[in-house]
This record gives structure tokens, sequence and C-alpha cells, in this order.
């Protein structure tokens, strides 16, 4: 009986000692495989594409001197055809303050954005409000971004005060950035970026109206002064005075109203075109003034009539050179120019009319005699 209990109590000792290396080595696989599966699964099939889109709820305190704006936007995200939810918002040009509230099938993003200002063309200017997004933490190699169009647009609500839509309301496109640190530590620290770019400018006739029709009457008084007789040459010459000063005075008032640059804007150009076609009317007046006073009276005559066409037929010349683009603000402004030659051909052919009027009164009163 000792030995059967002796026997017995090997028996199921020498069974455990069999059975734990086996069960030891399926425990081992179990776990081996279920670490491989974590390590290979985010891996296969390469990047994921995740298509987005935006729509921008509401936008607000546009800031032209600090290139900020205000944007209300929804993002979705979509991936084989379900909301994607594991995205860690970058917003690249976003403020300080980024509110972001993630919805089941939406994320919607709060923040003030910046924007690169180009003020070349000002006032005529066109400007692109930009949100610019990314993931934080997956690279280009594990996420790439598709645009939605069918998720895409803007809010009929929005409201520009100062401003309207371009004929090309909103673009957007999808861009990889490479930041600095792949090429010193070796790292894969390529982004998949999506860029959605608003559209805008200011409205043309009240752009007109309040900066450019002032200085332009200004021109057209200095132009018209050009008609005076050389006996007027002292009137000329006070006229081209006066208006130098009207047109610094309206150019100090303008620069006021314009945000600070490093280069010369559109009005800038187009103020210095009209301070040179002013002098220029000023020191031809004194040239003329000394030839007739000084005994000179045909070529003070021959002066001053070559001077009138030389005046409105350098003007678009001027205009062209000191726009140097042809925008549509540098064609308004070459129109401007034609629209004055015209009217200057005009009043030259009603002057002849009127002094061939003239002379035949002068004959008929004398044939009467």
């Amino acid at each position: 009986v000792g030995g059967c209990r002796c026997v017995r109590a090997r028996a199921p000792a020498s069974q455990r000692a069999c059975r734990t290396p086996t069960s030891g080595m399926r425990s081992s696989a179990i776990i081996s495989t279920i670490l491989a599966c974590c390590v290979v699964l985010p891996h296969v099939g390469g990047k994921r594409e995740v298509g987005i889109g935006v729509y921008v709820l509401n936008v607000a305190d546009e800031n032209i001197d600090g290139g900020v704006f205000y944007a209300d936007a929804l993002i979705y995200l979509r991936a084989d055809g379900t909301p994607y939810k594991d995205w860690t918002p970058n917003v690249v040009n976003g403020g300080q303050f980024v509110q972001v509230a993630n919805f089941s099938d939406h994320y919607r993003i709060k923040s003030k954005f910046y924007f690169n200002v180009d003020l070349r063309d000002w006032p005529f200017d066109e400007q692109a409000l930009e949100l610019i997004f990314e993931d934080e933490l997956k690279n280009s190699q594990e996420l790439s971004f598709t645009p939605i169009p069918q998720l895409t647009g803007l809010s009929d609500s929005i409201r520009f005060p100062g401003w309207t839509y371009t004929s090309v309301r909103y673009t957007y496109a999808v861009t990889e950035k490479v930041y600095p640190s792949k090429e010193f530590l070796g790292t894969n620290d390529t982004y998949s970026r999506y860029a959605m770019r608003i559209h805008v400018e200011r409205p043309f006739l009240k752009v007109f109206m309040t900066t450019f029709l002032p200085p332009l009457f200004i021109l057209l008084v200095v132009l018209y002064s050009w008609s005076l007789s050389p006996q007027n040459a002292t009137t000329r010459i006070q006229v081209c005075g006066s208006m130098l000063l009207s047109a610094v005075l309206f150019h100090v008032n303008i620069n006021q109203r314009t945000p600070p640059t490093g280069y010369l804007s559109f009005v800038d150009r187009f103020l210095v075109c009209v301070y040179f076609i002013i002098i220029v009317s000023f020191l031809w007046a004194i040239l003329v003034m000394k030839l007739h006073f000084g005994s000179h009276t045909a070529k003070a005559e021959i002066m001053s009539n070559y001077g009138e066409w030389f005046a409105w037929g350098v003007l678009p010349g001027i205009f062209i050179a000191l726009n140097g683009t042809w925008t549509r603000a540098g064609l308004t402004m070459v129109g401007l120019a034609g629209v004055m030659v015209f009217l200057r051909r005009f009043m030259c052919k009603t002057r002849v009319a009127r002094e061939h009027l003239s002379l035949q009164l002068a004959r008929i009163d004398r044939t009467e005699e």
C-alpha cells in the first residue's frame, strides 16, 4: 500500500514535470504572436489614405496689419467610408488658443489663423485666407490626406466687411511638408499637409471712388492747364504748385490708412506718377514764361503747343511703366489714361471749331461793314 502510495505520489509529480515545459512553450508562443501582431499590423498595407473636407462656418476679425483672421470650421475625415477618429489635430497657422471639439462624425475647430499679406496691388489687392492642417503624430508614411470636394465649402452666412469674394471663392491643395529635423536626426519628418485658401478682394467701385478719384481730378486740372496760352504761364505755375501741395496732403492721408510695408503699393506708384506729371508741368511752365517774357514769343508758342501734346501723349506710358504688371489695376489706369487722351482730343477739336467759328463771325462782320 505504501509503495502504491509512493507510485501514486510520484505519478502526478512526473506528469507535472512533463506538462510544465509544454504549457510554458504554449504561453510564450501566444505572447510572441500577440507582440508580432502589435508590431506588424500597423504597417500592413503602408500609409493610410484619409479623406479630408473643410466646411467654413464663419470668418471674422480680418486684420491686414497683423495678417490674422478668425475662423470657425468643421473638419470631416473619412477612411474606408467611415469617420476617421484617430487624428491628432495640428493647426499649422493657428493662434495661441485653438478650440477643438470632437463629434461623432467630424471635428470643429475655432481659432485665429495667420496668413501671408501681399499689398503690392493695394488697394486693389487680393488676399488668400489660409487654413492649414496636419496630423501631430503621424508622418506621411503613416497618413496621407486626400481632398473630399463634396464636404468642402463656405457657408452662405459668411460676411466680409470691406471685402468681397474673387471669381474663385476658395481653393484647396494637399502637399508634403519636410521639417529640418529630418536632415539632422535622420528621422522621417515629412508630414501630409492640407491647406484651404479663401480668396477675397476689395470692392472695386468703392476703392476707385475713395482712393483714385481725388488724385485723378488733381491730374486733370494740371493737364488741362497746359491749354493756357504763354501769356498765362504765371497762372499755370500757380495751378501746378497748389495741385502738388494737394497731392502731397492726400498721399499723407492715404499712408495713414495703408498697412506698413517695405515696398511701394499700387497707390504709391500712381501718386508718384501724379507727382512726376505735376513737376514736369511746373518746370515746363517756368520755361515757357521765361521765353515769353524774354522776347521769344514764337519759341514760347512752340514750346507751349508741343508741351501740351507731350504731356497727354506720355501719360499712358508712365502709367504702364510705374505699374510694371498687367494687373486689373494697371489696365484700369491705362484705360483712364486713354479716356483722358480722348477728352483732350475732343477739347482740341472743340477749340479748333471755336476758333473757326470766330473767324467766320469776323468775316461776316467785315462783310457787313
